[in-house]
């Protein structure tokens, strides 16, 4: 939870596509999307509410379907909605109705909740299409869609500004105590002996630094191990992927491309008195592949693991990163050796 919501935007019109469609003016199909409440915020369950209208003289046969993207994980639906693939995971989750028979200029209301994720980054994004079944074609009449920038809680604002503070805090003076120095070297070409006490202090602060980042990070898997136990009912199954691009791009070889698959799943579950719907999987660690989250299905009910504290946050999966704790060990070594040169060179001038 390290980003501020700026402000949002939300709109919920036919794609170009739909806009043709809707040409013939009473001879198609409307069809309306929208959220209640209006604002999507962070760790809300919310409602999407379609509403399908026939603007011809005639009966029509409707398939409509709804498309969720990263950020909002499905809860629960009307007139028996389902998953188009229930048996496994998705990075966008497509949910279907039955077939629905509206009657010349009839409309109808669907309607499916959903939770706005802390867990995956972006803009939430929701497209619904309606199809004519007895038309036979795949292309749907009318499509809307709604992307929104969720905003934050307002019992979080203060706490999420602060966070941000701190990281941008921690950030600067990094890249301070390790790009200064030798710009104050070459610029005023001190002597080696000046050189080196600004390395001193460099080196004692940057120790710091990097120690305060590996303690963090090993809190992060050890963390969970304290949490108390509760039983879950699985809401959805779904990932997230971060891909970054590496290398440069020549004639004779392409950059290449990393992916990191962060699972997670929707669960309901009480928490002391409260019933609580949140996403997690495990405490921040991608996986090879999303395979993970193949053992669960829709409906299931499994072990979680909630933070006491702040029972918002759950996990089935405590067991620890051997990946994410070699790196923090390897972090907090480079902390020893930054603190052990910077004390070494400040106190051996002292000693003779």
């Amino acid at each position: 939870m390290l980003l501020v919501a700026l402000g949002f935007q939300a709109w919920a019109q036919p794609s170009p596509e739909a806009q043709a469609g809707q040409a013939g003016g009473a001879e198609e199909l409307s069809l309306r999307l929208r959220i209640e409440p209006e604002v999507a915020t962070y760790g809300r369950v919310q409602e999407a509410v379609l509403e399908v209208e026939n603007l011809s003289a005639r009966e029509r046969r409707v398939e409509v379907k709804a498309m969720l993207g990263e950020v909002p994980h499905f809860v629960a639906g009307s007139d028996d909605v389902r998953f188009e693939q229930p048996d496994q995971a998705e990075q966008e989750r497509w949910l279907i109705w039955p077939e629905q028979t509206l009657r010349p200029f009839d409309r109808i209301k669907l309607s499916f909740g959903f939770l706005v994720s802390w867990d995956v980054r972006g803009d939430l994004y929701l497209s619904a299409e309606a199809r004519d079944v007895e038309a036979g074609e795949d292309v749907p009449l009318a499509v809307a869609h709604i992307r929104q920038t969720p905003a934050y809680p307002q019992s979080s604002g203060e706490v999420e500004l602060i966070g941000i503070l701190i990281n941008v805090l921690i950030g600067a003076a990094f890249v301070a105590v390790m790009v200064l120095p030798v710009l104050y070297q070459r610029m005023f070409k001190r002597s080696l002996k000046i050189g080196q006490s600004v390395l001193q202090k460099a080196a004692l602060i940057g120790g710091l630094l990097v120690l305060l980042i590996s303690v963090s990070m090993i809190w992060t898997e050890l963390e969970p191990r304290g949490w108390k136990l509760a039983s879950c009912e699985v809401l959805d199954m779904r990932y997230s992927v971060h891909a970054e691009t590496r290398g440069r791009q020549t004639t004779s070889s392409q950059r290449s491309i990393s992916r990191s698959y962060y699972p997670l799943l929707a669960l309901r579950y009480q928490a002391g008195e409260k019933l609580l719907i949140s996403t997690g999987f495990r405490p921040g660690n991608p996986a090879a592949d999303p395979s993970v989250l193949a053992a669960f299905r829709r409906g299931d009910r499994v072990d979680c693991y909630y933070d006491p504290s702040d029972p918002a946050w759950v996990v089935v999966d405590r067991e620890l990163s051997p990946i994410g704790l070699m790196v923090s060990l390897v972090l907090l070594a480079l902390s020893a050796a930054l603190v052990w040169f910077g004390f070494r060179r400040a106190v051996a001038p002292a000693a003779h």
